[in-house]
């Protein structure tokens, strides 16, 4: 399998076992791991040739300037600018997030005009991770006969790699990136 040889913290989840590399380290992308690796314009690129069905995007330092689930309403925050423009000019955008801070997301995105679909907040929500959200929206659209991709951004490996995703992932139901600015 092998792990990243310069970061222990990396692990095994974010090596890429086809090419043997470290996706964070060594700013690799894997087509056959289904997890690139990119900034919003790459977001917006690959949005427009997968057409997926749903978009799940985190917050935090993401589609927005905050950390570690503070308020986007305190301090002086902004958005991506390629990611806003994928949330207006795609329907299908929701938020995935840890922050507990729901309204105020909100209320932020709308004073920006950047339209989603909805904000789950995980903890809110009672669910186990952002990987329990996705999976159920997915599977609900699933239900309705949208058989497209999911398309998951997240500046953090660890939630791009969680095994709960897997399924997905090898189902060819889950395209993931690992936003860096």
């Amino acid at each position: 399998d092998g792990r990243c040889p310069y970061n222990d913290k990396c692990g095994v989840r974010g090596f890429c076992p086809h090419e043997r590399r470290c996706i964070v380290c060594e700013q690799w992308s894997c087509d056959k791991c289904r997890l690139l690796r990119g900034d919003g314009e790459d977001v917006w690129q690959l949005v427009g040739s997968l057409q997926p069905a749903a978009i799940f995007l985190d917050f935090d330092r993401t589609l927005c300037t905050t950390k570690r689930g503070n308020s986007p309403l305190q301090g002086s925050h902004s958005v991506d600018p390629d990611l806003a423009a994928v949330c207006t000019g795609y329907g299908c955008v929701q938020i995935v997030t840890r922050s507990s801070q729901k309204e105020d997301i909100e209320a932020f995105l709308s004073a920006r005009s950047v339209p989603v679909l909805a904000v789950h907040c995980v903890k809110r929500l009672g669910a186990k991770n952002k990987a329990a959200i996705i999976a159920s929206e997915l599977a609900a659209l699933q239900q309705i006969g949208d058989e497209r991709i999911g398309f998951f951004v997240d500046d953090d490996i660890r939630e791009l790699t969680d095994p709960d995703l897997q399924q997905l992932v090898d189902e060819g139901r889950l395209q993931r990136l690992l936003f860096v600015r």
